[in-house]
């Protein structure tokens, strides 16, 4: 059954992207060289295995830490999905798909958590924040929900959510890419909201019920939406509580350590995390939490998120 998150928290507001698309042109022209070569969107399912295999692209080896998990990033799952009959061929697959797009948001969240830290140090030593960066602060504590640019509480949001928690969740909402939802929505992660044209309505959804589940335009979105709402969404409070403890401890977060926190992720509570658990140890999931994009080697545009 397919669980039921959270109802996702609006987007920034215009006026906090504008500042944004003002301040950090630099940065964005740095990412417009980063080599997302694929923004993927092969025909079937074979086509897919063929490019990573093309790549190199093995979980073996990455969860040795042998290699770099490559730069493609799947659009949308192919079309043939859902007729993979192979267990465990679907779950390798999807574990190759996913794990990418996972790592590409972490990356984009712990950039801007490094900076956040350097003007924590920086102000620590007596500096004082120039104006591009109060306008950057701004920004940022308006995409992650705050009134005003409080650093210690932005350090709390701005910050990766464990590999194997995210992988383990996107497996269990969407049933290894099978749900309707990811089919025909690219909704990873069952995130709940408000009937409209971006969104799916259940057709099993109880009479005393009326949400609807988000739809993206790509994978990537999804992930995105999914990561904003963990460090964002009053619910998951004691999940950033936790993740900065971990963190103070100098003891990197784990998803077996943080999954004990989403009990209001899902209507199921506590059974909700135990199934997270289990997904988590039958799939080996832990060893991807130290899994790392390669590096960039070609300049190319970036590829559409949603």
């Amino acid at each position: 059954m397919l669980c039921r998150a959270q109802r996702h928290p609006g987007a920034a507001s215009f006026g906090a992207l504008a500042v944004l698309l003002g301040v950090l042109a630099p940065v964005w022209l740095a990412m417009a060289l980063l080599p997302d070569l694929a923004s993927l969107r092969p025909q079937g399912v074979a086509k897919l295995e063929q490019r990573f295999a093309q790549r190199g692209y093995d979980l073996a080896a990455v969860s040795a830490n042998r290699a770099a998990v490559p730069r493609l990033f799947l659009k949308i799952l192919p079309a043939d999905w859902g007729r993979v009959s192979d267990a465990g061929r679907r779950k390798e697959l999807f574990l190759l798909a996913t794990l990418p797009l996972i790592l590409r948001e972490n990356e984009r969240v712990l950039s801007d958590r490094r900076r956040l830290l350097a003007l924590r140090d920086r102000l620590a030593g007596g500096g004082w924040p120039s104006r591009r960066d109060r306008a950057w602060l701004s920004g940022l504590a308006a995409d992650y929900g705050l009134a005003g640019a409080d650093l210690s509480r932005l350090l709390r949001r701005v910050d990766a959510v464990p590999v194997s928690l995210a992988l383990a969740q996107a497996a269990v909402e969407s049933g290894w890419g099978t749900s309707r939802f990811a089919v025909e929505g690219n909704a990873l992660f069952g995130e709940w909201t408000a009937e409209g044209s971006d969104a799916m309505t259940p057709r099993a959804r109880a009479a005393d019920f009326s949400h609807a589940v988000r739809r993206f335009g790509t994978l990537s979105g999804s992930v995105a939406a999914y990561l904003s709402n963990l460090n964002r969404h009053p619910a998951y409070r004691a999940f950033r509580r936790r993740r900065a403890e971990l963190r103070a401890l100098g003891r990197p977060p784990s998803g077996g350590a943080l999954a004990a926190t989403l009990t209001a992720y899902s209507q199921r509570g506590t059974d909700y995390v135990s199934v997270l658990r289990q997904v988590m140890a039958e799939n080996d999931l832990g060893r991807f939490d130290s899994a790392r994009l390669a590096r960039p080697r070609d300049a190319a545009a970036p590829s559409e998120r949603d």
